[in-house]
Order: structure tokens, then C-alpha cells, then sequence
């Protein structure tokens, strides 16, 4: 299937958010309000390196030109994963190895040159304060990202939780990247919020820190199945050390056991093999269970998922599926 090309745009005007199907030839759209926005190339000041280990979902450009701001988001439509709005523009601080921005050209400040100096953050910060410079704010949140300054951490958090703040999603970004379990109680706290952009985030966030102490905050929140059930994708979207651990424990029972294990497969989370073979081998779990496990091993298609399957072509209950998905994707 042809990945779809969607748009997550905020009008300045109204403040609504949209996510839209956006089709090659189509060129512009226009709010409930009346407000237009038109589309052109991305800019140059942003590109992101493509690495195989990322997931389908990637950034394509940004803009802010007729009075909205956009994000365009390139991704495989999954059946089983909901809108989720997490403003692309920053995932890439920490999808697969380190991805930096790209320097800033023209007379853009080159914040390389600026590591450790706690002036040039300060300033930055002032600029993320300040809903008027918002053309402004994607170059503040990378700067702060490559200053990695520990004393930015807790004028991040405060801001991260004013409402009216424009530069929401990017801080919390930033934090993500730089602010350790510092940041771990304001992004806990941001799981309430009424704004799902801010949730996701918040969760995304946590996930990149990549912590025992961010486990427990994840796993925590994925007690409660409602929440849980729309933060699984966000999480598996990481694809880090940290999904991989939180969606292998939840596939070990409860009622998030089985999203838990289409999210692995859908987002491909290669490091949940050897439990998605455990639970598929468990001959006293639930047979509909077990075939779910057999389908994503079939997604995950690493050598020890194919052996598995392979393995599990005698079973009396599952063999059948197992040598349908063998037959499926591995025969001409």
C-alpha cells in the first residue's frame, strides 16, 4: 500500500488544529474560519538524514506562510493506530541513532558555536517565551537541544505547562532530549492534559528519556486501559530500548496484552521477538491470543521470528496459521 501524505496544521487565526489527507496535486485548504493556507517547497534550513532503522513515519517540511503552521507528516497508514498528532517536527531528536539538525544557513545563528554558553540559552528560552516570535520557535528548540544546557531543564518544565504557550510541543520536545528525570513529574502531570497534541507529546517525551524511572511513569499510565489503549502507538513509534521493554511486558497479560502486540508488529519492534515467540509457544494461552503472536512474527520477519514460526508449524492448535503465513510471505 502507498503511504499517505498528511498534514497536521494549526490556524493562527482560530488556534484549531487539522490533520488532513493531502493528495499530490492539491495545493490548498482553508479553515472553518476562513483562514487559507497554500502550500510550497520545504525549506532548506531543516532536513532530517533517513537511516533503515527509522519507521515510516518521517518529516517532510514545515511552514508558517499564510497564516498557519504546518506539519507535513509521510507515514504508512496502520489499521489499528488512531490519528495521532505528535507535531513531527521534533521526533527526529531521537529516532534511531543521534540525529541532529542541519546548520542553519544565511543569518541564522550556528548554534554548534554556542555549546555551553548559558547566555545564548537564556536567549533562546526568551524566544520560546514569546508567542509573537513563533517563526522562530523550531530554530530556539534545536538550539536548546544542541546546547544541552542543565540549567534550561526547569525554565523548560515551567514553560511546558503554560497552556497559552505556542511553543508547547517543542519544549516539550527539548525535554525529552535533554531533560532526564528531572523533566519525568512535568511530563507526568502533561498526561492530563485536554489537548491530545500535548498528551502525545508528553508521552513521546518520556519515552526518549529511556530511564527505569521513565518505565515506571509509562507503565503507570498504561494501567489505566482507556489511556493506555491511545498511548501504545505513540510509544511503539520510538522504536527505542524503552518501547521495547514496556511493550513486551504488556503483552504478558491484561486487557492491553493484545494492541500491545499489533503495535509491536505495526511498528515493527524487532527487540519484542523473543516474547512474542514466548507467548505464541505457550500452549495454555488463549488460541485467538496465539494466532494474533503468529501474525506479528510474520510482521516482525527477523531470522529468529521466521524460525519461530517454522517451529510452530506442528503445533495442533496454531500450526495451520503458521505454515498459511510461511506459505504467505515466503513462497513465490
Amino acid at each position: 500500500m502507498e503511504p499517505l501524505q498528511k498534514l497536521v496544521v494549526t490556524c493562527r487565526k482560530c488556534r484549531r488544529l487539522h490533520e488532513i489527507d493531502r493528495q499530490p496535486d492539491d495545493h490548498s485548504y482553508t479553515c472553518d474560519c476562513g483562514n487559507a493556507i497554500r502550500f510550497s517547497p520545504p525549506p532548506s534550513g531543516i532536513l532530517l538524514p533517513r537511516t533503515s532503522d527509522q519507521p515510516s513515519t518521517e518529516l517532510l517540511e514545515m511552514t508558517s506562510r499564510s497564516g498557519w503552521t504546518g506539519l507535513s507528516i509521510r507515514r504508512t497508514v496502520l489499521a489499528t493506530v488512531t490519528a495521532i498528532i505528535v507535531a513531527a517536527m521534533v521526533i527526529s531528536f531521537w529516532h534511531g541513532p543521534p540525529i541532529t539538525w542541519a546548520d542553519l544557513t544565511g543569518s541564522e545563528l550556528r548554534t554548534a558555536d554556542l555549546a555551553g554558553d548559558s547566555t545564548a540559552a537564556r536567549q533562546w528560552l526568551r524566544i520560546l517565551e514569546n508567542n509573537a516570535a513563533i517563526d522562530q520557535h523550531a530554530e530556539a528548540a534545536a538550539a536548546l537541544r544542541r546546547l544541552n544546557d542543565p540549567q534550561t531543564i526547569a525554565p523548560l518544565c515551567s514553560l511546558a505547562e503554560r497552556g497559552g504557550l505556542e511553543s508547547r510541543l517543542f519544549v516539550i520536545a527539548v525535554l525529552g532530549h535533554i531533560g532526564g528525570d528531572e523533566a519525568l513529574p512535568t511530563l507526568r502531570r502533561l498526561f492530563g492534559s485536554g489537548d491530545t497534541a500535548v498528551v502525545n507529546m508528553a508521552i513521546t517525551a518520556t519515552t526518549a528519556i529511556n530511564s527505569p524511572s521513565a518505565e515506571s511513569v509509562l507503565l503507570e499510565l498504561l494501567r489505566d486501559p482507556v489511556h493506555g489503549r491511545n498511548a501504545l502507538p505513540v510509544i511503539a513509534a520510538m522504536r527505542n530500548d524503552l518501547a521495547v521493554k514496556v511493550l513486551s511486558q504488556m503483552i504478558q497479560r491484561g486487557p492491553l496484552a493484545a494492541p500491545a502486540l499489533r503495535e509491536i508488529g505495526n511498528f515493527r519492534l524487532v527487540g519484542c521477538t523473543s516474547s512474542v515467540l514466548e507467548m505464541a509457544a505457550d500452549h495454555t494461552g488463549d488460541m485467538a491470543f496465539r494466532l494474533l503472536c503468529l501474525e506479528a512474527l510474520a510482521q516482525l520477519d527477523t531470522l529468529e521470528a521466521r524460525r519461530g514460526l517454522v517451529n510452530l508449524q506442528d503445533d495442533s492448535r496454531i500450526g495451520w496459521k503458521a505454515r498459511r503465513l510461511l506459505h504467505q510471505n515466503y513462497n513465490p
